[in-house]
């Protein structure tokens, strides 16, 4: 799991749309703005209720993606000083395997 100091809330994510960029994947969109006050990357995971129905899949998300991110930290590092949102695409409707999240990161990482 990623430490608590890498994680943000939702209401902390700036709401200025102009500053953010979005980019999608297979599973997952992942949203975030450059924030260059940062030590390191901030990072939170969206999944709703319509996508994945229960609180138990929900938070199986949220630990996979959280593990995909901290085997990845140093590449993000190395790119960004952002704030993070990742959150599942609403087509997707059972929880993705961690591979499927891993590949989204790497593909997301390269670009």
């Amino acid at each position: 799991m990623m430490e608590k100091k890498r994680r943000i809330t939702r209401s902390e994510f700036p709401n200025n749309p102009k500053h953010r960029v979005i980019w999608s994947g297979k599973v997952i969109r992942i949203t975030y703005t450059k924030d260059e006050e940062l030590s390191g990357n901030v990072f939170s995971t969206i999944s709703s209720k319509k996508s994945l129905r229960t609180a138990s899949s929900r938070n199986l998300f949220k630990r996979r993606v959280y593990h995909a991110i901290s085997k990845q930290i140093i590449y993000f590092d190395l790119k960004h000083r952002s704030k993070f949102i990742i959150s599942i695409l609403r087509e997707i409707k059972k929880t993705p395997t961690f591979l499927e999240i891993k590949t989204d990161i790497d593909d997301f990482l390269r670009n």
